[in-house]
């Protein structure tokens, strides 16, 4: 199973990856409910259909380049009169489960 988030303006993403089950416990649901999930599940929250996602992640990367314009033009002028490999922003890879 992959999750991947994107923020509104595109400057950070994650992924993150690993096991996934279906879960249908009733008092996580109560808990976790919010009336505008009304939209997408018209039962409430007795819809048959309802259900939560529970992943035991494994493994994560994420990137911001949330750096202005100005910043991101002067590392890639940088990079063009080095030589060197142009880096838009921040970059990690988490193993959070051993192999």
């Amino acid at each position: 199973m992959n999750i991947t988030y994107s923020s509104k303006d595109g400057n950070v993403w994650v992924s993150i990856s690993g096991m996934a089950e279906v879960v249908r416990d009733r008092q996580k649901i109560d808990n976790l409910w919010k009336p505008f999930l009304k939209a997408w599940f018209p039962n409430g929250k007795d819809d048959p259909e309802l259900a939560l996602l529970k992943v035991e992640a494994e493994q994560a990367e994420y990137w911001d380049s949330s750096s202005s314009a100005v910043v991101h033009a002067v590392g890639l002028v940088k990079a063009l009169t080095t030589g060197e490999t142009y880096q838009p922003g921040d970059n990690e890879k988490l193993q959070l489960a051993g192999d």
